[in-house]
């Protein structure tokens, strides 16, 4: 932008068709004679390239060069630039003056060849007298860019007055035009400028600043001297350099900042220019390296390190000033160091950024410390080559030697310990301790977790560095001469205490080693574990084939088991056979059955097979709580009791002397149960050793099962098959069956006279109401869960038959599965009911009574009664006949049966029973003759065969 010079310049020249362009042919102003000559507006030139805009496009480049000449230092001869106007016509501008503006240049032309000859003679034109013409001083004026420009006379008058910065000022030229400096501006500002105006008289040229409407203006006040070199008139030229200021005060502040910054920053920091000449330091520096910054300020950078290798520093300064960022290392590898005014070296990582500044390049290098650094590296280094002589210990006591070689090695401290856990006293016990550590404290003490800080830090797995041991609550020995501790857990298997005799000697890089140690020592702790490990499998592998071994020969016993299971006619011959089985297998030397007492006092021997040696006589069977017999802990906690050493504890447990006399090494009883009756205990002996593994003893549980379910179906075969039995009477509470809630609440008896499951899951009885109110009981019966519907077969002197139709298991029903009748259920006024059960004659009764108290906790035996049926057991049985029926055919028999069809008069006709069925009358007679037409023939082809008696 054009200064005062430039238009002081300008005014010299004026006599119309003046153009000013700096230094690159950009065109900064333009009179109105030059445009008009031209026939361009102003818009169009101002700010566009004189050479673009203005010049023949083949003389461009000779015209630009010729034009940069002067600019370069050829001042030899005055240049002429040919220019061409909108309409065609061929002119030239002279250059007829170069000025230098500050940082800017610029060049003042005059055209040539104007019509009229205005251009043609320098001295031609404008009177130079503020009183003669003035329009090529308005011109110039009213197109100042970013500033003011006024004339003034000898009075101070304000002759001519413009400039652009007008277009945002309250105020307008024609405002000062015509009026004196006091009139228009405040007395400090009249203050300001009075002395300047008038020197501009003297032939001086001032500056000055003032501001005006929140602006800032620099005032450059000079004279306008005629041709003669009197001063004529006073000239000021104002520039708006508010953001300039702006500018200068952020750039100053920031300076302050970064000056502080620098000086306050934690880190060493040095300034230098990019030749290698310190200009400033802040005190961290003079901190690190000793020195102070009046001795290190103005010296090369090579001053901070070591003199003999200059010219090395030399050749890394100027790499670090071209790349930047950080560097720690020079080319030859070697750390990169500093020293201080002794020459005692200290190695660091320098971080390097340049800025480039208006006149010069400054190189910022921030210094860090890294001594710590490189001694933990060198630790580093040092376990990794000490972890191969870690990794080929092979018990954990040369282990826990190796990680106190290797701690002393790498941290420079001599009182190392390793500590293990011990799980059977559940403390600390010192594996391992370098040999200082007697020297200073004797032999280390073992130590409780929750009374020591290393069982603190094995429990809680976290490291620990003490300042001062003594200090600490959990310190083994108040007056132990190690003050500064650090104890580090091996996660698993104990800790690693590093201690020193100085207080707070210790930091964090020994901790951080000492924890990359226990680490190691943890993988190698573990690699030991597993393979300790892998040998137990390997011997568990072996004694594992043995017990599959044995446990394929019981599978082959149990598949005989099985085959005796189906049959066997009797429990007699099926205990027999099972304790053969079992007595013969593998290291099983004796095998024995027994069931509890019908008092349930004891358990009582029904069979044995082997080489008993005489055990059941020498041993006592009671169910007392201090008799730990496997027979005898089985039937009275009801689970499987194995013992795998009868040598151990021999004195507390006699039976266990009886069995190691006959040479019986382990033993196994497991209950023989259906559902959750016990039909008694089946238990074998052995003559080696942990004998039972837990595949063994699944395959004895699932014997154990087997037979039981075995006995219980030779039990229901048998209630079946036989008519003799005993009938027992308990009563009970239980309101879990419908049918006991119906004689309860009506207290009514209910005798049952048959029972048939069907495929379908449900269960369809036949029950006489001897006494009670009918009508009620089907109410309450059509109510009750687990009914699926009640029919009313027949009335008579004899009671009320129904046929009742059960969606669940009841009373009957579970009875039956354990061989057990139900006959009858007598309802009683205080809320209680009586049931009437038939026992086959197999069973003894205190099974029976177990039985029904397993199903029914609340009940009591009230009576027995033998029952002494001579009747024939045959397949002619109701159970064989009944079974060859389809269902329907069953249903149809039972109630024409119990509905009195075969009675003679009938106490239903077919009809009335094919209605309550639900078919048609012929229906029903096809599934009655089809019935009897299988049960007769049943009977007389059986009698008709010759191998019947």
């Amino acid at each position: 932008m054009p200064s005062a010079d430039v238009l002081e310049s300008a005014l010299d020249a004026l006599s119309g068709g003046v153009v000013i362009a700096d230094a690159d042919g950009r065109i900064s102003y333009a009179d109105r004679a030059f445009c008009e000559s031209m026939g361009l507006e102003d818009r169009q030139l101002l700010d566009s390239d004189l050479f673009e805009a203005l010049v023949p496009a083949g003389e461009r480049e000779s015209a630009r060069r010729a034009f940069r000449a002067p600019f370069e230092g050829d001042e030899t001869e005055r240049v002429r630039t040919p220019v061409v106007t909108a309409g065609g016509e061929h002119r030239a501008v002279d250059w007829i003056r170069r000025l230098n503006d500050g940082d800017d240049s610029f060049a003042i032309g005059r055209l040539r060849s104007l019509p009229g000859g205005e251009c043609e003679g320098s001295e031609g034109g404008a009177t130079r007298g503020v009183e003669g013409p003035t329009e090529p001083y308005r011109t110039l004026v009213e197109h100042f860019p970013n500033g003011i420009v006024t004339l003034f006379d000898e009075q101070f008058r304000y002759r001519i007055v413009g400039g652009q910065i007008f277009d945002e000022l309250s105020i307008e030229p024609a405002d000062l035009e015509g009026s004196r400096l006091e009139e228009v501006f405040p007395e400090e500002n009249v203050a300001e400028l009075r002395p300047l105006y008038a020197a501009a008289f003297e032939g001086e040229t001032n500056t000055t600043s003032l501001s005006l409407e929140g602006r800032t203006f620099e005032i450059q006040v000079l004279p306008v001297r005629d041709d003669a070199g009197d001063v004529v008139a006073g000239m000021t030229v104002s520039h708006d350099v508010t953001e300039r200021r702006a500018r200068e005060r952020q750039l100053r502040d920031a300076r302050e900042r970064y000056h502080t910054l620098v000086e306050n920053a934690p880190v060493p920091i040095i300034v230098a220019d990019d030749a290698g000449e310190i200009r400033e330091l802040n005190a961290e520096t003079e901190s690190l390296l000793g020195r102070t910054r009046e001795r290190l300020v103005g010296e090369r950078i090579t001053a901070l390190h070591p003199a003999g290798d200059a010219e090395q520093y030399e050749e890394i300064f100027a790499e670090h000033v071209e790349t930047g960022g950080a560097k720690r290392y020079r080319a030859d590898g070697e750390q990169i160091c500093v020293v201080d005014g002794d020459g005692a070296r200290t190695p660091v990582e320098i971080n390097v950024t340049t800025v480039d500044l208006a006149d010069e390049r400054l190189v910022y290098g921030v210094f860090r410390d890294i001594t710590e650094q490189v001694r933990y590296e060198s630790a580093l280094e040092s376990l990794h080559e000490n972890a191969s002589e870690l990794v080929r210990a092979e018990t954990e006591p040369e282990i826990a030697q190796r990680i106190v070689e290797t701690a002393v090695e790498t941290l420079g401290h001599e009182l190392i310990t390793v500590y293990r856990f011990d799980a059977e006293t559940g403390g600390l016990f010192p594996m391992a301790y370098a040999d200082a550590v007697s020297a200073v404290i004797g032999d280390p003490p073992r130590l409780t977790l929750d009374g020591s800080i290393a069982g603190e830090v094995y429990l809680g797995g976290e490291s620990k560095r003490l300042r001062d041991v003594r200090t600490h609550e959990r310190v083994y020995d108040p007056e132990t001469p190690v003050r500064s501790e650090i104890i580090v857990p091996i996660e698993g298997f104990g800790v690693i205490r590093c201690g020193d005799t100085g207080v707070d000697t210790l930091d964090a890089t020994d901790q951080r080693l000492l924890e990359l140690l226990s680490k190691n020592a943890e993988a190698v702790f573990e690699r030991t574990q597993r393979e300790q490990e892998l040998k137990r499998k390997r011997r568990a592998l072996k004694e594992q084939t043995r017990t599959l071994q044995r446990v394929e020969q019981l599978n082959a016993e149990i598949r005989e088991l099985v085959r005796l299971a189906v049959t066997a006619d009797s429990r007699a011959e099926l205990e027999a056979g099972a304790c053969e089985l079992f007595s013969d297998t593998g290291s099983f030397a004796f095998a024995w059955i027994g069931e509890l007492t019908a008092e349930r006092d004891a358990v009582v021997p029904r069979t044995w097979a082997g080489d008993d040696q005489g055990y059941l006589d020498a041993v006592t069977l009671s169910i007392e709580d201090g008799v730990v017999e496997p027979a005898v802990q089985a039937a009275r906690s009801d689970s499987t009791a194995v013992v795998q050493n009868t040598a151990r504890e021999i004195r507390e447990r006699p039976w266990q002397r009886d069995a190691l006399r006959r040479g019986f090494r382990s033993a196994c009883a497991v209950p023989l149960r259906y559902q959750d009756v016990i039909y008694g205990v089946l238990s074998v002996f052995a003559t080696d050793r942990d004998a039972f593994s837990e595949r063994v003893v699944a395959v004895l549980e699932e014997c154990g099962e087997l037979l039981g379910c075995v006995m219980n179906m030779l039990e229901w075969r048998n209630a079946l098959l036989s008519p003799q039995g005993t009938d027992l009477e308990f009563r009970l509470r239980s309101k879990s069956c419908p049918l006991l809630r119906v004689a309860q609440e009506h207290a009514c008896t209910l005798s049952f006279e048959g029972l048939h499951e069907r495929e379908s899951g449900d269960t369809t009885v036949f029950v006489r109401l001897l006494d009670g109110p009918a009508a009620q009981v089907v109410e309450t019966a059509e109510r009750a869960t687990g009914i699926a519907s009640i029919r009313t077969l027949t009335e008579s002197n004899g009671g009320v038959l129904f046929q009742i139709t059960f969606s669940e298991p009841f009373v009957a029903t579970e009875l039956v599965n354990y061989g057990l009748q139900l006959r009858r259920i007598l309802g009683e006024t205080d809320g209680r009911a009586r049931i009437r059960v038939t026992a086959p004659a197999t069973m003894p009764t205190h099974r029976a009574v177990e039985i029904v108290s397993t199903l029914y906790p609340d009940s009591t035996l009230v009576s027995t009664d033998e029952r002494d049926d001579p009747g024939s057991v045959s397949d002619h049985s109701p159970a064989y006949l009944l079974g060859r029926l389809t269902d329907r055919q069953r249903e149809v028999l039972e109630l024409a049966f119990h509905a009195g069809y075969f009675e003679s008069p009938k106490g239903l006709s077919g009809a009335e029973i094919a209605e309550k069925l639900g078919i048609s009358s012929s229906a029903f007679h096809n599934h009655l003759r089809a019935a009897q037409r299988t049960v007769l023939g049943s009977i007389i082809e059986r009698d008709a065969s010759p191998t019947r008696r």
